[in-house]
């Protein structure tokens, strides 16, 4: 059994599971005596209620499986952290890098970029770097006669395979070296996401804009469609106004809400920022709430008087996110610079902030508090992807 200290932490955890669960019940109970829009917005505060109370059941099982040790005699805090640091170290399971890298390209401007991203994040991580250049062809069916059809795909592919030299070489360049480069021809999201699969990459780079030079804000660009659908984690790159990469300019994002997903994003965002030697700034957004009208059984003092107390609420609940998230941070030997709370949209209010504090890359869960796998256009990671000046770092 664990010492008294970490069980005294653990009730501590279990006693803001037990309210989190207490208002997630109440906010159920209230959404049945509201219409349809009032309703959406009680159940969508359970919702986080009942991801907050996940994220706190986590950190108590994590300090109750903790092994019963006498506690140390206090260390000077530089000491503590540096041991800390090594034990993590360590246990190279948990880490995220050193992985493979799949950087995607076709030579456009943003694929520049991204290449550049690459092989910093490759270069400090010690992770491989792969590359793929795919050739952008998939015919109608019947298109074309089968001998004819063959001749075709040779030469895309040997089109192709001479641009990936082209890229390759660039990229010895500058400094980096490809442990593996790959030819493929047919639709470019669909292909880099299989070969991703295929080689058990752990990380894929791509551009926000293809060739075409258009910002992709349609369904169907190869950086959205590889960011919905891939099996890891997903970073976005694009350039700020110098047209270099922001990535590792020394302050990150994260952007929580209490998920899962969200707790991945914060594990990969500590080890980046360990690795970078950056700052890690946490944020979360809270909705704006409904105003509550006065009716025939609410008067105007009610009401103002409910919508306080209903904002207080939020601010608490807000803030305990946000200190277990910075918890669960400084568990794995990081620190967070700054933690911001927000009001408002959350896509607006993450690339708002970003841009206000000049982040370098941004990183968020690509599901939300709800559990549900955002493949629809209109989710904010979509959204934040879509609209961020710096690179987006999607994890899953």
């Amino acid at each position: 059994m664990p010492g008294r200290g970490p069980t005294k932490q653990a009730l501590l955890k279990l006693e803001e599971l037990r309210d989190m669960i207490r208002e997630a019940e109440v906010e159920l109970r209230e959404s049945a005596y509201y219409p349809h829009a009032e309703r959406r917005r009680h159940l969508s505060e359970a919702a986080s209620h009942l991801g907050a109370a996940q994220q706190a059941l986590r950190i108590a099982l994590k300090i109750l499986e903790a092994p019963d040790e006498t506690p140390p005699e206090p260390q000077p805090r530089t000491e503590k952290k540096a041991e800390q640091k090594e034990q993590v170290q360590k246990e190279d399971k948990k880490m995220i890098f050193p992985t493979k890298i799949l950087l995607g390209t076709d030579g456009s401007k943003d694929a520049e970029l991204a290449t550049k991203a690459a092989i910093e994040l490759a270069n400090t991580t010690g992770s491989e770097l792969h590359v793929v250049y795919v050739g952008d062809f998939v015919p109608s069916p019947h298109a074309y006669p089968e001998d004819e059809l063959g001749q075709i795909v040779e030469r895309v592919t040997r089109r192709t395979r001479s641009m990936l030299g082209e890229r390759i070489a660039l990229i010895a360049a500058a400094g980096g070296s490809v442990s593996g480069d790959h030819v493929r021809v047919g639709r470019p999201a669909k292909e880099i996401i299989g070969l991703a699969e295929e080689i058990g990459a752990g990380l894929i780079v791509v551009g926000s804009r293809g060739l075409g030079g258009v910002r992709r804000v349609l369904v169907g660009s190869v950086s959205d469609s590889v960011v919905r659908h891939a099996h890891c984690p997903v970073l976005v790159v694009r350039g700020g106004e110098s047209g270099e990469p922001l990535l590792l300019s020394k302050k990150m994002l994260l952007a929580t809400d209490g998920s899962g997903d969200a707790a991945l994003a914060a594990r990969v965002a500590t080890e980046l920022a360990q690795k970078t030697d950056s700052e890690l700034h946490v944020v979360y957004v809270r909705p704006r709430i409904v105003p509550h009208r006065p009716g025939y059984y609410l008067g105007p003092e009610v009401a103002e008087d409910a919508g306080r107390k209903e904002r207080e609420e939020l601010e608490r609940k807000a803030r305990r996110l946000l200190d277990a998230q910075a918890e669960e941070v400084r568990g794995a030997v990081g620190d967070v610079a700054q933690a911001h709370i927000r009001v408002g949209r959350a896509d607006e209010e993450i690339v708002g902030l970003a841009e206000e504090m000049s982040a370098s890359l941004i990183v968020m869960g690509s599901r939300g508090a709800d559990g549900v796998r955002r493949a629809l256009m209109g989710s904010v990671s979509d959204s934040v992807v879509r609209h961020a000046h710096c690179p987006v770092l999607v994890v899953r």
